[in-house]
């Protein structure tokens, strides 16, 4: 079996793979942004107000337990997805 774990590409470049970490931190990112995105539209349709914090000015802090990472971001999406159907029934 090949070890692809220090894959080399043809022009000789190690390829860095993604850790848990890493991944866990991008999505937490991406779900900050749709969250504050969909707090805007809401605003404009029908809400009038910000329940978005301002997540910029928080403190590097300890980096919780990934299990937990992982609930707090299924946690996040999930109140996205409710706010998107209210959008979605404000529209129609």
């Amino acid at each position: 079996m090949k070890d692809f774990v220090n894959a080399v590409t043809c022009s000789g470049e190690e390829l860095k793979r993604e850790t848990a970490k890493d991944l866990l931190g991008e999505m937490d990112g991406i779900l900050r942004e749709m969250e504050a995105q969909v707090s805007m539209i809401s605003d404009a349709l029908y809400r009038g107000r910000s329940l978005v914090e301002n997540g910029n000015n928080k403190e590097p802090c300890e980096a919780p337990p990934m299990v937990i990472t992982m609930q707090e971001q299924r946690d996040t999406a999930e109140r996205l997805l409710q706010e998107i159907i209210k959008i979605r029934e404000v529209l129609w």
